[in-house]
């Protein structure tokens, strides 16, 4: 609380130096500054980050990734994205090729938080099918990060992946992307799957009523 809303630093603190190899207590501190900063922005967001780092948790949050069990790699991976830990981006990639769906799930959205739309382009040469719950899993995590840019996410309906070219498709027509008929148009005409022609056409008849009802 005083690192937080005082001027006492990390280093300054000598409470902190004789707890900090308890695991206990650095498990509960951990918890702690998460918390707070879900909770507050600015500087005091700021200084949370700061802390995390100073005080070696942004390690073993990056630890945690190398657990075998993957609960604790969720876990690991949600506090990087919390704290807005930019450098665990590569990491996070490799490990939502995991077939491990919802290990996956947490990766990409921890991706989508760091990265915007870019924490998913990668998922154009994905070897795994995503099936429709982690489809909008992955949609919701678009949404919930208010992005503004949305650049890129038509290079998904390039994909050999069909599931990566639907949660394209399905990104367009959710996020109303009229911008990118044209290429929603293409993959129509390129495309030798039924089914995604289908689908395909579909978004184009919800992005062309969209555009009507705002005129």
């Amino acid at each position: 609380m005083q690192i937080l809303f005082d001027d006492i630093t990390y280093s300054t603190s000598k409470e902190y130096g004789i707890l900090n190899k308890n695991t206990l207590f650095r498990t509960q501190l951990m918890n702690l500054v998460i918390n707070l900063h879900q909770n507050y922005e600015g500087n005091y967001a700021k200084k949370l980050e700061q802390f995390y780092f100073e005080s070696k948790l942004r390690t073993d949050s990056f630890n945690k990734l190398k657990n075998r069990k993957w609960e604790i790699k969720c876990k690991g991976i949600k506090e990087l994205a919390e704290m807005n830990v930019s450098n665990a981006f590569d990491v996070l990639v490799k490990i939502s090729k995991s077939n491990n769906r919802i290990l996956t799930i947490t990766a990409l959205n921890a991706c989508v938080k760091l990265n915007g739309t870019n924490g998913i382009i990668h998922l154009i040469k994905h070897r795994y099918r995503f099936d429709n719950w982690t489809q909008l899993n992955i949609i919701d995590a678009i949404k919930q990060g208010n992005i503004e840019d949305t650049s890129g996410i038509e290079l998904l309906l390039t994909s050999q992946n069909l599931s990566v070219v639907s949660l394209g498709l399905k990104i367009i027509q959710t996020l109303q992307l009229s911008q990118n008929t044209t290429f929603v148009q293409q993959l129509i005409s390129n495309t030798a799957s039924d089914s995604i022609r289908n689908e395909a056409y579909h978004v184009i008849k919800a992005l062309t009523t969209h555009s009507k009802s705002e005129k």
